[in-house]
């Protein structure tokens, strides 16, 4: 795990932190509540949590990175799509316009939020499917 931390870390031009896996977040510098939060919550949304977990929640197999990369997006993609809130009705994403069609614009940037969230979390899969690296479930 440290040398995929490592490489990581180097795809997103960062240093190697000891205490948390490599995020591609900036670091918010300073020592205001703010900050402090800011750098809390990304360094819960590094590689190994987000790349990792989608790894192993694909039990004990995996197609490989596109089903990884599957597995991360479409869930929130879809949570984008369609409100499930308990005790509502469930309600699809609504289209507007008449001449050019698009999603609600809350919608629309919900679903450009969540792609650019993803984005470097993809680009690091694309880097380590070109060297050749392949997701394999770590043994409990």
């Amino acid at each position: 795990m440290a040398e995929l931390d490592k490489e990581a870390a180097e795809f997103w031009g960062k240093e190697v932190d000891p205490k948390h896996y490599a995020n591609p977040f900036p670091k918010v510098e300073g020592n205001s509540l703010s900050a402090i939060q800011t750098n809390a919550l990304n360094n819960t949304q590094n590689w190994f949590d987000i790349i990792g977990w989608n790894i192993a929640h694909q039990g004990n197999y995996t197609s490989g990175w596109q089903n990884v990369a599957y597995t991360m997006v479409t869930e929130t993609l879809g949570e984008c799509l369609v409100s499930l809130r308990k005790g509502e009705s469930i309600k699809l994403a609504k289209f507007v316009g008449d001449d050019n069609i698009h999603l609600e614009e809350e919608t629309e940037l919900q679903l450009y939020t969540t792609l650019n969230y993803f984005k470097p979390f993809i680009d690091l899969i694309n880097y380590w499917m070109a060297k050749g690296y392949t997701p394999v479930k770590a043994e409990e």
